[in-house]
């Protein structure tokens, strides 16, 4: 894969969560942060399985580029996993 592919997925992925902080959905508090680390959770799994693949993938990178729309807090709960 290239790093055109790879920004593809992030993309993709950025999305997701655009589509739930649009409010468009019918959910409530629980669901939504559900819905938040559904995504995150498939992110990660995405990276990993691709890092795997290619051992120069940089995995926070991506992670970063994918996640780049959550909220600050979201954000932040984020980076400190990945430290």
């Amino acid at each position: 894969m290239t790093r055109k592919d790879y920004l593809l997925i992030s993309k993709a992925i950025a999305s997701c969560f655009d589509d739930l902080d649009s409010g468009n959905y019918s959910l409530d508090t629980e669901q939504t942060e559900l819905a938040y680390n559904s995504v995150l959770h498939v992110a990660r799994r995405l990276a990993d399985r691709l890092s795997e693949e290619n051992p120069r993938f940089d995995y926070k990178r991506f992670l970063t580029a994918s996640t780049i729309t959550l909220t600050q807090k979201h954000r932040s709960e984020i980076a400190k996993q990945l430290a």
